[in-house]
């Protein structure tokens, strides 16, 4: 990962990485969606793929990512976002990864790379002068 990547675990806890968001350049959010693909497919989804259903009120009880991203976008501080996304096999109550999810880490591992280093390049072009 590039030397200032910071790496968070949220958890379920989405509400307290609501200030991470906001102060972030970029957002990278490995994370499970079901969506009814086989197990271990993983996705990748960008801005533009990104968003929370209109009319949904936040919660601050419960909030989910996209309520997060959301809730950063109202205030003017959500920064580009990526999401893995990989096909759970079971999401029931455990830390185990299934067998199938478990054959795609080092894959999910390069895709978090290769977001990580291209999203420097594009700081960097930005920064520079043309």
């Amino acid at each position: 990962m590039p030397q200032d990547t910071q790496v968070i675990d949220c958890g379920t806890s989405l509400l307290d990485a609501v200030s991470f968001i906001e102060k972030a350049q970029r957002l990278i959010v490995i994370d499970a969606i079901k969506t009814g693909a086989q197990p271990g497919t993983i996705f990748r989804l960008r801005d533009k793929d990104i968003y929370e259903p209109p009319g949904r009120a936040i919660s601050l009880h419960q909030m989910s990512l996209l309520e997060a991203l959301e809730m950063a976008d109202k205030i003017g501080r959500r920064p580009p976002t990526t999401i893995i996304g990989i096909e759970p096999e079971d999401v029931g109550i455990g830390m185990e990864l299934s067998s199938k999810v478990e054959s795609v880490v080092p894959d999910i591992v390069d895709l978090i790379l290769e977001e990580a280093s291209s999203s420097k390049a594009s700081e960097r072009e930005e920064k520079e002068p043309r």
